[in-house]
Order: C-alpha cells, then structure tokens, then sequence
C-alpha cells in the first residue's frame, strides 16, 4: 500500500470547535481494490486553516488505466446549525497508473503445405 496525502479544494471559516465529516465514493476506482474507503468525523479548531488527511492507495503492480474516485466533506447530522460549508464539497481524485504495460511477443506458426 501507498499513503498519499493531497490538498482538496474545500474552504471552511474556523469561529470554534467543528465536527465535519469526510467519506470517499467509487468512481470508477473501486474501494478494497484500488483505494482504502474513508469514512470519519474529524475536528477542525478556532484559527486551524487545513487538515492533513491520508487516504491509502491500493498498488496492486497490474496495468489498469488511470481510475478515479470521489472525496465528500459534509457534516454530522446537528452540526449543519452553527455551520456551513462552502459551495465545493466534493473532491475528484485520480490515481494515476504507475505499473507497465506488459508486452506479449507470440512465435508464428510455421504452416506447412
């Protein structure tokens, strides 16, 4: 497995204490077979401006073409009262194929008459 951690294009205004949730969706990358599924509440503090979250990558060492999945932050029902997100929630995420093409050479058949 691979850890890799990425910047997601979501904006929160940080006044207190906030619960927020993150989930990751299939593309057409699968969970258990290209990426770890992640679905958890994390905190954000007053002032914090970001935070580090790590989604593991799944190297299966097979060519596949590039595969792409989603991550969604919302909030944990009761929270959407004293806050609100901005207008980007949703993250497109694409795990770029590291792994060879493997080339098949096959002998001709001689034919004979």
């Amino acid at each position: 497995m691979l850890r890799d951690s990425f910047r997601l294009p979501f904006s929160i205004m940080i006044c207190l204490i906030l619960l927020n949730r993150l989930d990751t969706i299939d593309g057409t990358a699968t969970a258990g077979e290209d990426y770890v599924k992640l679905s958890e509440e994390f905190k954000m503090e007053r002032g914090q401006l970001e935070k580090r979250i790590t989604i593991h990558v799944i190297d299966d060492n097979q060519w596949e073409p590039d595969e792409t999945f989603f991550v969604k932050l919302s909030l944990p029902e009761g929270e959407e009262v004293r806050t609100k997100l901005g207008s980007k929630t949703i993250a497109l995420v694409t795990i770029i194929n590291d792994d060879g093409r493997v080339k098949r050479y096959f002998e001709k058949k001689k034919i004979q008459f």
